[in-house]
């Protein structure tokens, strides 16, 4: 299930008790525990780790550095004209597949890791 900001914040507020003046250990534990809960929802929902080759990694990060989200956008706006794109391409270099031939999960994988690269676990 994903997890909104909005209750995330509901999550936080129903675990802080009423009378906070001198919580318990008790009281101190739940919410510790709600928090952890709460960061790790949020973390899967909007921020997953993308497990990555070193290989794939330094493609991908070489890519960015080199070229920006500006030419990633104009791979996005490139549309179905025949032709491959930089998206396309980067995929194939990252994935190891020819031309055309990028799934939704290749793009998906990449853009996640684009525009969040701490989320990338480097895996051999």
């Amino acid at each position: 299930m994903s997890l909104t900001f909005e209750e995330a914040a509901e999550r936080l507020r129903v675990a802080i008790p009423e009378n906070f003046v001198s919580p318990t250990m008790h009281d101190i534990a739940v919410m510790a525990e709600t928090q952890d809960r709460v960061i790790y929802e949020l973390r899967n929902t909007y921020a997953p780790i993308v497990e990555m080759t070193q290989t794939q990694y330094d493609e991908l990060l070489g890519f960015k550095h080199k070229f920006g989200s500006s030419h990633l956008a104009v791979a996005i706006h490139q549309g179905n004209n025949g032709t491959w794109s930089f998206l396309d391409e980067l995929s194939g270099r990252i994935f190891e597949h020819g031309i055309g031939e990028a799934t939704d999960k290749n793009i998906e994988t990449i853009l996640q890791a684009w525009l969040n690269p701490e989320c990338i676990k480097v895996v051999e």
